[in-house]
C-alpha cells in the first residue's frame, strides 16, 4: 500500500512578551524553541512532501489570528492535508475555537498533529480515541483558564474592597500594581480590572515552580528559563496563581 504524502502546515503561536523580558530572551522562549522542537521531529518523519509556516504574536481568544486565518485559507483550498502544533492550547484558545476549527479540518479532510497532546488524527478522521482525546484536553485547557482567571479577579476585588475601607478611614490606598507573570490586563473595556492568561508564560512559571521543588536555585532556575531573578522569585512567592 502507498504511503499517504502529508502536505504540512506547521503552526507556531508566541505569546506577549513580558514587561519583565527582553525581546531576545522571549525570543528564545518562543519562536526558536518551538521552531527548533519541530525540526527536529520533521528529521524523523518519511510522510511528508511538504511544509509550510505560520506563526502568530497576538494572545487574542478567537480564530481571528492573521497566521492562523492564512493557516485556515490554505486548509479550505485543499493545499494542506495535516496541520500540526506543538500543543493544544498553540492552535485552540477556547472550546469554541476547538470546535469550530475541528470541523473545518473534518470536512475537509486534513489531519491533525499536537505533539506533546499526544494527539494523532489522520486525514479521514479515523481515530475515534485521539478525537475524544483532543476534546477532553480542550475542557480541561479551558477550565484551569477559568479557574485561574477567577482567582485573579478576586484576589483584585478583594484589593480593590480593603482599599475602600482604607479611603474611608483616611489611609492611603494600597496600589494595584501591574498584572503578575503569566497575566496581562484584559483589553475588553467592559472587563476592567480582569486579568486574563499569557499561556506561555503560565507553563515557564509551572517550570520554574517545578525546579524550586526539586532544588533548583534561583540563579540556576534564571539561567535555564531565561528569566530575571526578581521574575523567579515573584513567581515562587505567588506560585498558588499556576496551579
Amino acid at each position: 500500500m502507498t504511503e499517504r504524502k502529508l502536505r504540512m502546515a506547521i503552526y507556531l503561536r508566541v505569546s506577549s512578551r513580558s514587561d519583565e523580558e527582553t525581546p531576545e530572551d522571549q525570543k528564545r522562549q518562543t519562536t526558536e524553541n518551538q521552531r527548533y522542537r519541530l525540526e527536529e521531529w520533521l528529521k524523523h518523519r518519511t510522510d511528508v512532501e511538504s511544509v509550510e509556516w505560520f506563526r502568530d504574536e497576538q494572545t487574542g481568544r478567537n480564530a481571528e489570528r492573521p497566521g492562523l486565518k492564512a493557516l485556515l485559507d490554505g486548509v479550505n483550498s485543499g493545499r494542506f492535508n495535516m496541520v500540526v502544533a506543538l500543543r493544544i492550547d498553540r492552535l485552540f484558545r477556547s472550546m469554541k475555537d476547538l470546535a469550530e476549527i475541528t470541523s473545518i479540518f473534518h470536512d475537509k479532510k486534513v489531519g491533525m498533529i499536537l505533539i506533546d497532546s499526544g494527539i494523532d488524527i489522520d486525514p479521514e478522521w479515523n481515530n475515534p480515541t485521539s478525537e475524544l482525546l483532543l476534546h477532553i484536553l480542550g475542557a480541561i485547557a479551558q477550565f484551569e483558564d477559568v479557574l485561574i482567571s477567577s482567582r485573579t479577579k478576586d484576589g483584585l476585588a478583594r484589593l480593590l474592597k480593603e482599599n475602600e475601607v482604607r479611603e474611608k478611614n483616611g489611609l492611603p490606598r494600597k496600589r494595584i500594581g501591574r498584572p503578575p507573570y503569566g497575566f496581562r490586563a484584559n483589553p475588553d473595556p467592559t472587563k476592567s480590572g480582569e486579568f486574563i492568561q499569557v499561556p506561555e508564560e503560565m507553563e515557564t512559571a509551572r517550570k520554574v515552580v517545578r525546579l524550586k521543588q526539586r532544588g533548583a536555585g534561583y540563579g540556576e532556575i534564571s539561567e535555564r528559563l531565561h528569566l530575571n531573578r526578581e521574575t523567579v522569585r515573584n513567581i515562587i512567592k505567588h506560585k498558588e496563581l499556576y496551579f
